[in-house]
């Protein structure tokens, strides 16, 4: 509540303007995240399986191995690039087969070059989708705030779903 009425004064503080503000926490927010999620999960774009890297409890992020840097503190460790602890972490996750969708991006954005502005960041997204798009984490499991993941439609029998948040 604190934090969403932090946001409602900065509509007035940098003079935006909004049609409605939308909690994450409303029932019509969750419906159609929800609703989103089994249109994706319907397509094949949704599949589950194991998140595993370095994880920074710190920076709540993950980092692959070339990200890491040397602690000058502690010779021989590998710390998070901004010098935070990380621990190795496997947990299961839902993910989006964004790989799916690297060639049709490259394809439109090539034919549509307004579509990414100006045209050095244009190059600069089709310079990082040239060795391929990662698949997305699209859920977690160490947290119980958040959208829960609706059944899957195709398999009413498992459970898999159900200690997951999507995010």
């Amino acid at each position: 509540d604190r934090v969403s009425a932090t946001f409602r004064e900065l509509l007035s503080t940098y003079d935006f303007s909004n049609d409605e503000f939308i909690r994450t926490t409303e029932p019509r927010h969750r419906d159609a995240a929800q609703a989103l999620w089994r249109k994706l999960a319907e397509a094949g774009d949704i599949y589950l399986d194991v998140y595993e890297g370095w994880y920074s409890v710190r920076d709540e992020c993950f980092y692959t191995e070339d990200e890491l840097i040397d602690d000058a503190k502690n010779p021989g460790t590998r710390v998070a690039p901004t010098g935070a602890p990380v621990e190795w972490v496997a947990e299961s996750s839902y993910f989006f087969r964004l790989s799916k969708y690297a060639e049709p991006l490259t394809e439109y954005i090539n034919a549509h070059p307004e579509f990414i502005s100006p045209a050095g960041r244009r190059n600069e997204v089709l310079a990082f989708m040239r060795d391929g798009l990662r698949d997305l984490s699209i859920s977690r499991t160490t947290f119980g705030w958040g959208i829960p993941v609706p059944p899957d439609a195709a398999d009413a029998a498992s459970t898999a779903h159900e200690e997951h948040v999507m995010y």
